[in-house]
């Protein structure tokens, strides 16, 4: 796979799962939504933690840093392990394979002749990004060993000079201070992308992890939430019970022949719990029987009448899923409404010794009732139980570990009202949301909220400071559903010449969801296009989303204008960059579709929950504040 692979993955997450279409909005009426935003937070609190920085200056110690000869010996260690795992586990030619891939022998050989730090530097990013992809094995224990010993050796030879690294690190602590004072109530998107950046440094750096800690817990709030209200469990859980069979007992001799009648409903109400999803199911329903009863020479015929209601409580989460007892109620009222025998005097005794035993014998039938409703809601209950259900997680987990990504930490649980599943995306030096995802949509059958620090998470690392050919970019967004529409070619004019684009270091992606607005795009610090080149130049290109309802009630991402190409500190423009931005707005302008969540999709045909397999959703429900985005689907 190559590089446009890496990011057509988490691009396809962020982008709402997939809910994308390139439609153009003809023929219904939108409106633009706005609604009003979070309570902001107190600027004394970045305030505080801009004086815990600051009286940590000192703290900063070149004891600490990372050594440059033992990272050497741990690379050169990883190598020879995967070297030796590659000769017994695969074939030659696969082992060849894939030491051509890696070519890490120069930086092998670079660290054997004791080149510079810069040359072993550059080298071990090279190989690092090689070692970061979506190739079947890269999640293997022996590849991710030697990509964290190539992160290590990256740190030891950025901070190999300590003399020079001390100072330098100070001045990321005085800028991180700074950076906190100047919130005012929410940090921005640049803010908090900032603050991550200087955090990473100082993590791979080995220094102030107290500090780390206490910056990071003001942004520990989940950064995505999935939510369900109790209406769309009950749609999948509700079920009409007619259950029609025929009676074959005896109570106290006399043998009962006849049929039984049991209708009613199972329903689901949700509790609150955390850790697990909490629901109780209820079978609520009506008992209905008529039998003849035979006992020797006598025959009876009776009715029977009565309640049922069975409960039973399921959890179920990460973990798997787990049933408690049931618990059942039954009401019953029984009466002869007939005997039958050629004499009177039998009859009778009959209908004497028939009051007398109905007392024992409504207790008998009842408990037999009571049983038999309890055992057939256990048996459906457990089958449901048993269903094996879509592990998303495991299916996830070798891409984020070729991706190098940290698996997300989830939550699962209910309230009276829905069920969630929340968690954080982010590494043991990234920030997470500084704020709790605002309310959801109460009338959407299912919301997907995300926050700003998942993009910056997971895209920011992959693509900073990485090259990007014009056909891996479309290969890409083919992958996420977004062919780009190439124009149909015009014979007078020459086709435009395919272009390389490199990533920024810092936020070479743009997510940002606030006042209503998302706002999309990249950013680049070299362009090229055939004998065009634009390089240590700053290029922003990016396009801005406002949420629009429809007539028929849906909800899409209606792009506001055209797709804007900047050039970050240039004033004014030469030739050259206004001829880049021409052609950077063509090309582009098929990148960012008009329209963004406009495709309606459909749960699998196979999917567990039989009630909601096949059904399409639609989102009728988009809130951008504060830097999250909260899609509704119905």
């Amino acid at each position: 796979m190559t590089k446009q692979s890496i990011t057509g993955l988490t691009l396809a997450t962020f982008l709402a799962f997939g809910l994308v279409s390139q439609s153009v909005v003809t023929g219904q009426g939108t409106t633009v939504v706005s609604t009003t935003s979070m309570p902001t937070t107190p600027a004394s609190r970045w305030n505080r933690l801009a004086d815990q920085i600051e009286s940590n200056l000192d703290a900063i110690r070149g004891d600490r840093l990372p050594n440059l000869d033992v990272a050497k010996s741990g690379f050169i260690a990883s190598l020879t392990q995967l070297q030796q795992y590659l000769d017994t586990h695969t074939s030659r030619r696969n082992r060849a394979a894939w030491m051509r891939y890696i070519d890490a022998q120069p930086l092998a050989d670079a660290i054997e002749n004791d080149e510079s730090v810069s040359t072993i530097g550059r080298l071990a990013t090279e190989l690092h990004q090689r070692m970061v992809g979506l190739h079947d094995g890269l999640e293997l224990a022996n590849f991710r060993q030697l990509r964290t010993s190539t992160e290590g050796l990256i740190a030891a030879a950025k901070f190999a000079d300590s003399e020079r690294s001390v100072p330098l690190l100070q001045r990321q602590l005085e800028l991180l201070s700074k950076t906190l004072r100047e919130i005012d109530s929410a940090p921005s998107t640049d803010d908090a992308a900032a603050i991550g950046t200087i955090l990473g440094t100082l993590s791979e750096s080995r220094q102030v992890p107290d500090l780390i800690a206490n910056v990071r817990s003001s942004f520990a709030s989940p950064n995505f939430r999935i939510d369900i209200p109790e209406r769309t469990v009950q749609s999948a859980v509700m079920r009409d019970v007619n259950k029609l069979q025929p009676v074959r007992d005896c109570i106290l001799g006399t043998a009962l022949r006849g049929t039984s009648n049991l209708r009613g409903i199972v329903q689901a109400d949700l509790q609150p719990s955390i850790g697990d999803v909490h629901m109780v199911l209820h079978l609520t329903g009506r008992f209905h029987s008529d039998n003849v009863g035979y006992n020797k020479p006598v025959r009876l015929t009776t009715v029977s009448d009565g309640n049922v209601h069975v409960t039973r409580s399921l959890f179920f989460g990460p973990n798997g899923s787990r049933l408690s007892a049931a618990s059942a109620q039954v009401s019953l009222q029984s009466k002869v409404t007939s005997i039958q025998h050629r004499w009177r005097l039998v009859r009778r005794i009959a209908s004497k010794r028939a009051a007398e035993q109905k007392p024992l014998a409504d207790s008998i039938a009842r408990e037999k009732l009571r049983r038999r409703v309890t055992s057939e809601f256990v048996r459906e209950t457990d089958q449901a139980a048993s269903l094996p259900s879509p592990n998303m997680m495991s299916r996830a987990e070798p891409y984020l570990l070729r991706l190098d990504l940290e698996k997300p930490q989830r939550t699962w649980g209910s309230t009276d009202t829905s069920m969630f599943i929340e968690g954080v995306m982010a590494d043991t030096h990234q920030l997470s949301a500084d704020r709790p995802a605002p309310m959801s949509d109460a009338g959407s059958d299912a919301s997907i909220q995300i926050h700003e620090s998942v993009v910056e998470n997971t895209l920011a690392p992959l693509l900073s400071g990485r090259s990007f050919e014009q056909h891996e970019l479309d290969d890409l967004l083919e992958q996420i559903g977004l062919p780009t529409q190439k124009p149909a070619d015009d014979p007078i004019d020459e086709p435009e010449e395919p272009f390389q684009l490199r990533f920024t270091r810092f936020r070479p992606i743009i997510f940002e969801s606030r006042d209503q607005k998302v706002r999309l795009g990249l950013r680049g610090s070299e362009f090229a296009q055939g004998d065009r080149e634009l390089r240590r130049t700053n290029l922003e290109i990016a396009a801005t989303y406002v949420p629009a309802r429809l007539d028929d009630g849906s909800m899409w991402l209606i792009r506001d204008g055209e797709v804007s190409i900047r050039f970050p500190g240039r004033q004014r423009l030469g030739l050259r960059e206004s001829a880049i931005r021409s052609t950077l707005r063509k090309s582009f302008e098929n990148v960012f579709p008009e329209t963004l969540l406009s495709k309606t999709w459909t749960t699998p045909d196979d999917f567990a929950i039989q009630a909601v397999a096949g059904r399409q959703f639609q989102s009728n429900h988009i809130d951008a504040r504060d830097g999250w985005l909260t899609i509704g689907v119905r």
